[in-house]
């Protein structure tokens, strides 16, 4: 009787829980929230609808702040067999690691934020991703140095992790290619002195630091150029498009470049009406992962349906079924199209970046008109 107006000793709804994967704690813990706030507006809408069918929808939170953390929280999302997919992930070292579980259990993954090749090279049925790749991402940014910033001679640094390695090297590659010169290729030691690496960009006659990796390495490196007076440009991956870097770096921050791979949802029409009430419901801005989590979200779901057609009311559809419907279905989110590939790559992903900002007053920065980058070209 209490199954939401269900008659007398009806039996009470099927449970189906979307899994959102994101940093909940530590410095991108802002980032977290947003895409789960993002998550759970796109469920408090599509809740009734499933209800109606026997379903009650629910989100179910796990937080990868510590990546050791993350990936043993796949084992328990494919313990949970009311979870359908999961949706998140913000960090490429916990996704990569956390995939090969999910795969094991059939359970789809639509990666948000997650940039290493290997997501979706390996040949896994249920891996998905949102954003372009880290070899489009380094291109972007090197073309972005030589034609928009107009450096001669870059030294790149990146943090040692496979996410810092993959953009450095992609980064590099193209930078060679188009005549922008690579004078130092660096790996930090987390938490080592940094002035020796400042003198060593001042000694190779760099006018560009490009660095791959987390917003802590990166605001570290950030204050010790500035402390040893080396006043080149500095521009990051998509690490430091958060508020993270701006705070950590504090003074520091101000003038450095970064790619933002996530859309602006007030640049986008079909997005403006969401998020009025996107602001309605949370009481702040929201954030470009907010719009790809709810986006992501919908899209499940509507995989979920197709995959469930036919099996009756309350009847949640096979988690495998969920991830092969996806390669099938075309999306119109609010962020843009979507449609998977062979890989589980989106091939739209151009539509949604790289763009570029500079920061002046902590984050957001502003944005850099006519970048050179420009779009980023399919990840096909």
């Amino acid at each position: 009787a209490a199954a939401g107006g269900c008659g007398r000793g009806a039996a009470a709804p099927v449970v189906v829980t979307v899994a959102v994967q994101a940093p909940l704690t530590g410095p991108r813990a802002d980032l977290g929230r947003a895409v789960l706030q993002g998550a759970g507006l796109a469920v408090e809408e599509l809740r009734p609808a499933w209800r109606s069918r026997g379903v009650s929808l629910e989100v179910a939170a796990y937080d990868e702040a510590d990546p050791r953390q993350g990936v043993a929280n796949a084992e328990l999302v494919a313990a949970d067999l009311t979870v359908i997919g999961v949706v998140g992930h913000l960090d490429s070292d916990v996704a990569v690691p956390a995939s090969e579980r999910y795969e094991q259990a059939g359970v789809p993954v639509i990666a948000l934020a997650v940039t290493a090749p290997e997501f979706t090279r390996r040949g896994l049925a249920t891996a998905f991703r949102l954003l372009p790749p880290d070899d489009v991402q380094g291109r972007a940014a090197a073309r972005f140095a030589r034609e928009t910033l107009k450096a001669r001679a870059a030294f790149v640094v990146h943090d040692r992790t496979g996410y810092g390695q993959e953009l450095a090297d992609a980064f590099r590659a193209e930078a060679e290619r188009s005549g922008l010169r690579v004078s130092a290729y660096r790996g930090l030691v987390e938490g080592s002195p940094l002035a020796e690496l400042a003198d060593e960009v001042k000694a190779t006659g760099a006018d560009l630091v490009f660095y791959a990796g987390d917003e802590e390495e990166g605001a570290r490196l950030a204050r010790a150029l500035r402390r040893e007076g080396v006043g080149v440009a500095l521009l990051g991956g998509d690490s430091l498009d958060g508020p993270a870097f701006a705070a950590l770096a504090g003074e520091a921050a101000r003038g450095t470049y970064y790619v933002s791979l996530v859309p602006d949802p007030e640049a986008l029409p079909q997005a403006r009406a969401w998020a009025a009430a996107y602001r309605q419901r949370y009481g702040e801005e929201p954030h470009g992962l907010a719009l790809l989590a709810y986006d992501a979200v919908r899209l499940l779901l509507a995989a979920a349906h197709r995959a469930g057609e036919g099996r009756g009311a309350g009847v949640p559809p096979e988690r495998h079924r969920v991830a092969a419907a996806l390669r099938e279905v075309r999306f119109a989110g609010l962020s843009g199209p979507i449609a998977f590939d062979e890989r589980g790559d989106n091939a739209h992903a151009g539509g949604l970046g790289p763009r570029f900002f500079r920061v002046e007053d902590g984050y957001p920065g502003v944005p850099v008109p006519d970048a050179g980058g420009g779009a980023a070209p399919s990840p096909r």
